[in-house]
């Protein structure tokens, strides 16, 4: 199974005054990034993408890679992307030949457990809510492969975008 994990380019707002900040905003006492990362790991993932804008320092990547949860994973990559948004099928285009024809989407925010991995709904890449975690099939899938009750169904967890929903998350 590969996760991919797509980090937002920065752009400086009033929720987070910097890009550390907002990455590695402490969620349970593990920063956010670090913990969805190890969360992806710890679910089995074969590979995990990590899609990183151009604009984010090398040294955060370093920071995350030498966390104590992440330190001895072998399984993490990063790919650095120019202004990537998963909604825009020519930013899929850029990567596709990194990525398996099905994939586990994981908002860089998303806080949950690993048993959520199982639960995912199987959509197609055109069809995808990036706000939260599905499986991804680039290419078309049949409708007896789509679950329709799992559609429907919101996955566990709380994606992290302030201080508040930081609070939630615990």
């Amino acid at each position: 199974m590969q996760v991919v994990i797509s980090v937002p380019e920065f752009d400086a707002s009033v929720v987070y005054p910097s890009f550390h900040e907002m990455l590695m905003r402490s969620v349970c006492g593990v920063p956010l990034l670090i913990r969805t990362v190890a969360m992806a790991a710890r679910a089995q993932a074969d590979d995990v993408v990590i899609l990183w804008p151009e604009n984010a320092p090398d040294e955060l990547a370093q920071i995350c890679m030498n966390s104590t949860p992440l330190q001895h994973k072998h399984n993490i990559r990063f790919l650095r992307v120019k202004g990537f948004d998963p909604r825009q099928a020519s930013n899929w285009a850029t990567v596709l030949d990194q990525l398996a024809s099905r994939f586990i989407w994981l908002p860089w925010n998303w806080v949950s457990h690993k048993r959520m991995f199982t639960h995912l709904p199987l959509v197609n890449i055109r069809e995808a809510d990036w706000h939260r975690p599905a499986c991804i099939a680039t290419h078309g899938i049949t409708s007896c492969e789509i679950s329709t009750g799992l559609l429907n169904r919101r996955p566990d967890g709380v994606a992290v975008t302030s201080p508040s929903t930081a609070v939630l998350a615990e």
